[in-house]
């Protein structure tokens, strides 16, 4: 009836010594990605012996599941093109499915016929921690089950522009207590081939165990000679290690599939008010 829908599933196996035997993860992917309405879900089950010798998984002995449903409201008049209400879910549970790990967002997208965009949601969030850990020195989160609610607002302009901005503002709860979140990006364009790029962070902190806030900013400058030759430059900060980090990078793709790239990573200690060199990488990396 002109719509779509694909269904998509895998298995692996693995024999791991190191890992003690045979495991295996099996996934389920289905998508209905139509108008008005577009759904899709995805499920997993990985077994706590699967060890991918030349791969990766980030936990073992879990089932995921994950649930997306969006509505798309497009408008030929007015500022806004596009309303898009959406309810998501993130679940992760053990391989008996008691639950671990959820969050449920609900919320709407909406952009205008520009590109500026804005984004609000509400949610509902639970961890498990079979393990008391330290999230700062001092401040130790004790075994247990959380649950907490929170609310996001951000907003930014199109790309399209000379000079873009994106704001974001997360407030509710955590763990034992609040927290509050904030991000401010800034995007600055002069040429076509010349770009800036400012971030800034702070995330406030306020649990039962104590009280702690992480600032964080990065500035990124590139510069592209020609859709095959870039250069860039990154730094970043944060308060809490007081490490500031370099990162300069050469792209060149001589010809598609035959590129390089030069490489160099400095760290700087500024604990005690001064620069001092920590660490330096610096690699040659060539694919033909």
């Amino acid at each position: 009836g002109g719509k779509s829908l694909s269904v998509r599933t895998g298995v692996q196996l693995t024999d791991s010594e190191a890992a003690g035997g045979q495991g295996s993860t099996t996934t389920l992917a289905i998508n209905y990605p139509n108008e008005p309405l577009a759904l899709s879900a995805w499920f997993s089950r990985v077994d706590d012996k699967f060890d991918p010798a030349l791969g990766f998984v980030s936990r073992t002995g879990v089932t995921n599941m994950h649930l997306q449903a969006l509505f798309n409201i497009y408008s030929k008049t007015g500022w806004v093109r596009l309303w898009q209400p959406f309810v998501e879910s993130d679940h992760t549970g053990d391989l008996g499915l008691a639950m671990l790990d959820s969050n449920v967002w609900t919320g709407f997208y909406a952009e205008s016929k520009t590109g500026d965009f804005t984004n609000i949601w509400v949610a509902r969030h639970s961890e498990t921690y079979d393990y008391a850990f330290p999230i700062r020195p001092g401040i130790v989160i004790p075994v247990g089950t959380y649950w907490w609610n929170d609310v996001q607002v951000e907003a930014g302009t199109s790309r399209s522009r000379r000079v873009d901005t994106y704001i974001r503002w997360r407030h509710g709860g955590y763990l034992t207590g609040h927290a509050d979140s904030y991000n401010w990006n800034i995007g600055f364009r002069p040429t076509g081939r010349l770009q800036f790029n400012l971030n800034t962070g702070l995330r406030d902190y306020r649990l039962a165990e104590g009280s702690f806030k992480v600032r964080t900013g990065s500035v990124r400058a590139s510069y592209t000679f020609s859709p095959d030759f870039q250069v860039s430059l990154l730094g970043q900060y944060d308060n809490l290690s007081r490490s500031l980090g370099a990162n300069f990078r050469i792209k060149w793709i001589m010809q598609p599939g035959n590129e390089l790239f030069l490489v160099v990573n400095q760290g700087y200690d500024t604990s005690e008010d001064r620069f001092r060199p920590t660490t330096n990488e610096t690699s040659l990396k060539g694919a033909w």
